[in-house]
């Protein structure tokens, strides 16, 4: 039986990918739609084919599993919502703009032990799988050192892909909130958990991670670089063994799509935890939260501490 899933958001995200996906799942069943904009939630909804829904609590009443394609601050707040009625939850990243209500949030979903998944795109990559099991094999000969990774793009400059206004991309860390945990995500997952942060947060973001493993992470992010070609999204794993590169323009993303509904399913119906969740989320919320403050400080913020 195909789990029925309601859809919150009408941006150009939830058109572009969230939209598609429910829609080419076999095993999902759209049931509607909400937007914050009705005229554009209801004109998407048509699009789609389901109903528009004015009220939320009433979509609720209709679906199994929410997918989010909204804002962090908005998704921080109506996932809240979404969990407390019992509902699996298609996260998007940032988890929301501050750590409270991250950890508000995960707190529910483990009090109610509900499925998740969180939306890392290049996570869910066949590279970025090959890249993190290079990262355990020489973890296990003692060999890591560390990563040097870079996002980089123009799509908050004029022409690029990022909406021109009335977006959280385009606050004091927006770009950092909007990049930086597609990068942390991978390197948690390659150098284990974070412990401590020190860096600089703005146009151009440069920060460093010291993982519990020792390794360090380097950090380079901007949204306003013109690059005169494709974004650049590369992650460098360097050990006394050799060095493995990570390169999201390698990636395909149709099937990374495919594959993150696919492992949502699976855990819905079986319990068995996607390759990452809300409790990954939470771990990139917690950097987000250190680089602010290391940067409005000046020095290192220790995870512990927050």
């Amino acid at each position: 039986m195909a789990i029925k899933v309601a859809l919150v958001g009408s941006g150009w995200w939830a058109h572009d990918v969230h939209g598609p996906m429910e829609q080419e799942s076999p095993d999902a069943d759209l049931v509607g739609v909400w937007a914050r904009n009705p005229e554009r939630g209801q004109a998407f909804a048509d699009t789609l084919g389901v109903p528009y829904f004015s009220d939320f609590h009433s979509l609720l009443n209709e679906c199994d599993a929410v997918d989010f394609a909204v804002p962090p601050d908005v998704q921080a707040r109506m996932a809240l919502e979404a969990a407390r009625r019992g509902k699996a939850l298609i996260l998007e990243k940032p988890l929301a703009l501050d750590l409270a209500s991250a950890r508000t949030l995960t707190e529910t979903v483990d009090a109610l032990s509900l499925p998740t998944i969180s939306c890392f795109t290049r996570r869910f990559s066949p590279e970025a799988d090959t890249f993190i099991a290079t990262a355990h094999e020489w973890a296990l000969a003692h060999t890591l050192l560390g990563i040097q990774a870079a996002y980089i793009s123009d799509g908050l400059l004029p022409g690029g892909v990022l909406p021109p206004s009335g977006t959280w991309r385009h606050g004091q860390y927006g770009s950092m909130y909007d990049l930086t945990p597609h990068v942390m995500n991978m390197a948690i997952h390659a150098l284990g958990p974070a412990v401590a942060v020190q860096g600089h947060a703005g146009r151009f973001s440069s920060f460093s991670i010291t993982h519990e493993s020792g390794a360090l992470t380097n950090v380079s992010i901007s949204s306003i670089v013109r690059t005169n070609g494709p974004e650049i999204f590369t992650e460098c794993l360097y050990s006394t063994h050799g060095i493995a590169t990570f390169d999201a323009n390698d990636v395909d993303y149709g099937s990374v799509w495919q594959r993150i509904h696919k492992e949502f399913i699976r855990c819905v119906e079986t319990g068995v935890r996607p390759t990452a969740d809300i409790h990954d989320a939470l771990a990139v919320q917690e950097v987000l939260e250190a680089v602010v403050r290391s940067s409005e400080s000046g020095a290192a913020i220790r995870i512990s501490e927050l």
